[in-house]
């Protein structure tokens, strides 16, 4: 029976230690929730657009009205975006179903695989958007570079991951059935107050949270730029049908500006869920800088984005970039005036353990509800 209860804690096993993916999995249930959302949306409505009628295709071919444009004008393209969106849309709801059956305690058969998917997912994501959002050398140049600054993080992180699974899962075959009471794993001395690292982890998941945010709206934007896309070839050859408008000859290097903030904020966003998810493993030493810094990327990133995207003239451009003075001035009034915001500061304030969890709760709706209006309009 139960042989382990009561009184004496000498002989009782130490407690196994609660995974990050546990921790954060109603995030990472947002996370696959969203993906299948804006990977779902994508493969109904294919970037390029369709054709609006009947027509000869480039090829020589026939189109029928609502084929997909990118079929015809660039099928390897389209072959490749078609399948990477959809193994992000499968692998999302893969990892729904694993996050609904996490155990808080052990399954390290469960936290590999769910990692291994993670990992399938994000490849595929970034797959879809290299192909469906770039359509010249430039855009493609710009997101094979930024995008394999994050398959390269991600393939460590995983291969990490599961060096650390298979030295738990070894310990059985070893005599033993858990690692050794008198031996903890050693954490840095800053990690040592548990109220710090309580704070740190509720800011992480705020921190999670906006960076789900802008992954969501780069993707998005990515598939459909704004100004729309050509419905038809040009004679002259000047474009194509399913190029966007923006890249024409009237605003080539808007169109530029706008692709390589809105795919740096995506690479940014990724690179910061990943890191956030793996944080408690390894580099410990960098975890208090680098999510912020990623995020702060990820948002700057969105914010000229819109200012290149939103606009068509020099002079409402700067006002949209003069928008972002005052966030920016915000933020460090906050960062200087208020010594608790400071990551750098929070391992030694422990008294304000309260605070970030109402915080994050607050945030988690406010975010929730602003991605659900954004997703439906």
């Amino acid at each position: 029976m139960a042989s382990g209860g009561g009184g004496d804690g000498e002989g009782k096993p130490p407690a196994k230690e609660e995974s990050t993916e546990y921790r954060l999995r109603k995030y990472l249930l947002l996370l696959a929730t969203l993906v299948a959302t804006v990977t779902y949306a994508a493969g109904l409505n294919l970037p390029g657009g369709s054709w609006a009628e009947d027509a000869p295709a480039p090829a020589g071919l026939r189109v029928v009205a609502g084929d997909p444009i990118l079929r015809e004008t660039r099928y390897t393209r389209y072959v490749v975006f078609y399948a990477c969106n959809a193994v992000a849309f499968a692998a999302s709801l893969v990892v729904s179903l694993i996050v609904l059956v996490l155990p808080k305690e052990g399954g390290g058969r469960l936290l590999s695989a769910m990692r291994a998917v993670m990992v399938v997912d994000l490849l595929g994501l970034m797959g879809a958007y290299a192909a469906g959002s770039s359509r010249d050398g430039f855009t493609t140049a710009a997101a094979s570079a930024l995008l394999l600054l994050v398959f390269a993080y991600v393939a460590g992180a995983f291969l990490a991951s599961l060096n650390l699974i298979t030295v738990r899962c070894q310990l059985p075959c070893q005599g033993r059935t858990s690692p050794p009471a008198a031996a903890p794993r050693p954490r840095p001395p800053g990690d040592q107050d548990p109220a710090a690292t309580k704070a740190m982890k509720s800011e992480h998941e705020i921190l999670l949270l906006l960076a789900i945010f802008a992954a969501t709206i780069a993707y998005v934007a990515g598939m459909n730029p704004p100004g729309g896309f050509w419905r038809d070839t040009a004679v002259d050859g000047e474009h194509v049908a399913g190029d966007p408008v923006l890249q024409g000859r009237a605003h080539p290097n808007r169109y530029r500006a706008f692709y390589v903030c809105n795919t740096a904020a995506f690479a940014a966003s990724l690179l910061a869920v990943m890191f956030i998810v793996v944080e408690d493993k390894r580099l410990r030493h960098w975890r208090k800088a680098v999510p912020y810094g990623l995020v702060v990327a990820a948002l700057l990133g969105l914010g000229g984005a819109y200012a290149a995207g939103s606009c068509r003239d020099g002079k409402h451009t700067t006002y949209v970039a003069c928008l972002v003075a005052p966030v920016v001035a915000y933020i460090a009034i906050l960062y200087i005036a208020c010594p608790s915001n400071n990551p750098s500061s929070t391992s030694k304030s422990p008294s304000n353990t309260t605070s970030p969890s109402n915080t994050n709760t607050t945030t988690t709706t406010i975010s929730i509800r602003y991605i659900i209006l954004y997703l439906g309009n």
